[in-house]
């Protein structure tokens, strides 16, 4: 409409001015806009920003690549000014430049960004301006694309643990085993590291005893009783070690996925993830669905409770490891562990409590506690 006005415009100067150069210069003027008009259409429609992962995902404290696809599918080339922004996150790379795009050629753009914290975060807006080579006909016209970053729980190989009571009972829990043929990295020495796996090179080379630290597979199916009944929890801090027990069940079944080993998950009480009751298989959906709701979950009061555990069938089948996650049982837990675990399964219990309470059982459970801070 800008354009038909202008050329009417342009029409009755020419028409009315009787001095040449006027007319040449006017004539000019129109033309020149008019190429503008014609090269920025034909870019705009040719012109494909495409973001390659519109939905992150990643560990905290893991860098993740965002990736950006440019292309240009007309005949026509153009420079591009493009900017990108990440918010609070740590950037890796270059988040603003210039492209030159030849006819029907495209490119990638690509750097690396890292959280601390877990969460869904936005990425963006990413901003791309465009113009001819020359810098005669220079857009007004701007792209705009949004993404999103989902920062899982950070990642770990094994869960900090002290031995809990009574001692002498407790063996190695969820039946994790290092796998020595799979060395994930290097890390100091801390007591009551296996002296076998001191890497001496390494050592000598860093100035400080260093051990290997390996992957961790598990040897048998386990079904995880999660215990999310918040009135059971220390009231001092209850909503964060209920959201420790969660964190610790989705790293569970995350390295169970990796391994290719079956496990199942079922929850006592509702968090903020909703109810969640998944059998004895190992899924990625089921897994993947519980991280990415805990992800972006954040612990709220007032949450409804919902009970599952206490109707839940008993009939397994034999080789299965029953593993209790939550706060030190009450009585009606316990005499349900205790069922399950007359029937011959083997029972472990895994403490998520900010104190190293003294707890009886009976003889053949397996305690252990859960540090408060699982990215110890």
């Amino acid at each position: 409409m800008i354009l038909i006005e202008l050329g009417i415009i342009t029409a009755a100067v020419l028409y009315f001015l009787p001095w040449l150069p006027i007319k040449i210069m006017v004539s000019g003027f129109f033309l020149w806009t008019l190429t503008q008009w014609i090269y920025c259409q034909i870019i705009s429609r040719g012109l494909r920003i495409i973001p390659l992962d519109p939905l992150l995902r990643t560990f905290a404290r893991e860098k993740a690549w965002v990736r950006i696809r440019v292309e240009n599918s007309s005949f026509l080339p153009l420079d591009i000014y493009w900017t990108d922004s990440t918010g609070e996150l740590e950037i890796f790379g270059v988040t603003r430049g210039i492209l030159t795009l030849g006819p029907r050629k495209g490119t990638e753009i690509s750097y690396q960004i890292r959280s601390l914290q877990r969460g869904l975060f936005s990425l963006g807006p990413a901003l791309f301006r465009f113009r001819d080579p020359l810098g005669f006909f220079p857009s007004a016209v701007e792209l705009t694309i949004e993404r999103q970053l989902l920062v899982y729980p950070p990642w770990g190989d094994k869960f900090p643990m002290v031995p809990g009571v009574p001692g002498g009972l407790k063996k190695d829990p969820w039946g994790f085993e290092p796998d020595t043929s799979r060395i994930r990295d290097l890390r100091p020495f801390r007591s009551g590291d296996n002296l076998k796996f001191l890497d001496r090179g390494a050592s000598a080379r860093l100035g400080r005893p260093v051990v290997r630290d390996f992957l961790a597979s598990l040897d048998r199916p386990v079904l995880l009783l999660l215990d999310l009944e918040l009135d059971d929890y220390p009231l001092k801090s209850r909503y964060e070690l209920a959201e420790t027990a969660l964190e610790a069940a989705a790293r569970g079944l995350y390295r169970t996925f990796i391994a290719q080993e079956k496990s199942g998950l079922i929850i006592r009480g509702l968090s903020s993830v909703g109810p969640l009751n998944f059998g004895l298989s190992w899924g990625r959906e089921h897994t993947m669905t519980m991280l990415e709701s805990l992800a972006s979950c954040r612990s709220a009061s007032g949450l409804p409770f919902w009970d599952q555990m206490q109707d839940w069938p008993e009939n397994l089948s034999t080789g299965v490891t029953l593993a209790y996650l939550g706060p030190v049982p009450k009585t009606h837990t316990r005499e349900f562990l205790y069922r399950l675990y007359k029937k011959g399964h083997r029972v472990e219990i895994l403490i998520v409590s900010g104190n190293r309470e003294e707890m009886g059982g009976p003889s053949g459970f397996h305690y252990s506690y859960i540090s408060d801070d699982l990215d110890e």
